[in-house]
């Protein structure tokens, strides 16, 4: 099943979000669903642990900000 709907994908565009949904929602195993992200043409998530390390650089930029409200996301955040 899944592999006929990402084949149906293929042709129309679907923006990340809402395929890390459709995964969800079809509990697809990890190869499926990298499977889905690639035949859609969108990159896989990548399974790996992100570090809560922050380059000093922007540590100081944000220590700057005072009490302005700041979010941090890591570069491939989905």
């Amino acid at each position: 099943m899944a592999l006929a709907l990402a084949r149906a994908l293929a042709h129309r565009p679907l923006a990340a979000h809402r395929a890390l949904r459709l995964t969800g929602v079809l509990r697809l195993t990890g190869a499926e669903r990298d499977h889905l992200y690639r035949v859609v043409g969108l990159v896989p998530p990548s399974d790996r642990e992100f570090s809560d390390d922050i380059p000093p650089g922007l540590g100081r930029l944000l220590t700057r900000l005072g009490d302005t409200a700041a979010a941090v996301l890591a570069a491939d955040y989905g």
